[in-house]
């Protein structure tokens, strides 16, 4: 009865190598076919649309990181913050503007 057992377990080892050897297989070639592609829900839209995003809000934060800096080197809370704020959102957004008329 053991030597049963032992056949039927090592058959079933086996069989799942087998499968997994057809599953990587298989998964190797998706990867091979689809490297280097963007996604399918990934347009050209869609990447101009996040590095303009990722850029005004980079500006915002780099602004808020100088005008905190600016705020505790000088001691002029809050006024440096809310100025480098308010310069850093314009700019962002003439930035955006830029990168928006760019790939028009």
């Amino acid at each position: 009865m053991g030597k049963k057992l032992d056949k039927e377990i090592f058959e079933k080892i086996d069989a799942l190598e087998t499968r997994i050897d057809k599953a990587r297989k298989d998964y190797d070639e998706e990867k091979e076919e689809h490297e280097g592609k963007p996604a399918d829900d990934e347009t050209s839209e869609v990447r101009r649309g996040r590095l303009i995003a990722s850029t005004f809000l980079g500006n915002i934060i780099a602004g808020f990181l100088l005008g905190f800096v600016i705020d505790k080197f000088f001691g002029i809370a809050p006024w440096g913050l809310m100025l480098c704020i308010i310069l850093s959102f314009v700019g962002g957004v003439y930035r955006a503007q830029g990168l928006l008329k760019k790939n028009e």
